[in-house]
């Protein structure tokens, strides 16, 4: 028999109301675009979802909507590349980098080390030419949804693209990605598209949009924003 006071325990938590997050998604941009309708359709599709600031999820009876099959990669093993990942994310040149990279190996050798930066490789044909990239997905720590902090730098994940040698970073192919925010990367009908969060603090304003990395330079013009509308409310999760 359970004993009275857990008894009461058991009662008290079933009676504590607890914020429940739901929501949903309108079109601001990309009406009558096809991936925008598709799109919009599938975020929709899980009303129960919290805000998509960490991930966003693609409806499997949407076989259209597809996401890359990523192969890992071993940070430990590619520390070289490690180093290039991070010179590039900080905006620096060679020479600016080699200045002040031994005040920050210690916590670039510590986060590989725990695991807290992962890699992963994929090839995809971003700029449409009909020859793949090799595409490089950084990750740096967890994402909570219910934290909106999680959703920005460095607590993010982003994509860059690999020299052909697969052993630097082509800066200049990777601007297709120069997009803030924990990115996301999915397929329509093969095509490739970037989704993100953007939004305030409170996850006020929030907005999710997805577009080619071709739109993120200004030369193409599938483009898909949407608002997100909070719908909180006291019960039980």
């Amino acid at each position: 028999m359970m004993k009275r006071p857990v008894v009461y325990l058991f009662l008290l938590v079933q009676l504590i109301p607890s914020t429940v997050f739901a929501g949903d998604y309108k079109m601001v941009l990309g009406k009558g675009i096809e991936v925008c309708e598709a799109y919009l359709k599938n975020v929709n599709s899980f009303p129960k979802e919290p805000p998509m600031v960490c991930e966003r999820k693609l409806n499997p009876s949407m076989p259209d909507l597809k996401k890359p099959v990523w192969q890992p990669l071993d940070a430990k093993q590619h520390f070289d590349l490690m180093k290039e990942i991070d010179r590039v994310r900080h905006h620096v040149t060679k020479e600016e980098y080699g200045r002040f990279s031994e005040k920050y190996m210690p916590f670039l050798q510590q986060s590989v080390e725990t695991g807290a930066i992962r890699l992963s490789v994929a090839e995809l044909d971003v700029n449409e030419d009909g020859i793949p990239e090799e595409v490089l997905q950084y990750e740096n720590g967890e994402c909570d949804p219910l934290n909106e902090s999680h959703f920005a730098t460095p607590f993010g994940r982003t994509y860059l693209v690999l020299t052909p040698d697969s052993t630097g970073i082509d800066e200049q192919k990777s601007k297709w990605f120069a997009v803030g925010g924990r990115l996301g990367l999915f397929l329509f009908k093969g095509q490739v598209f970037i989704d993100h969060w953007a939004g305030d603090l409170a996850f006020k304003k929030g907005q999710l949009r997805a577009l080619t990395p071709l739109s993120v330079v200004g030369l193409g013009t599938k483009v898909c924003t949407y608002s997100y509308n909070e719908q909180t409310r006291r019960g039980k999760s």
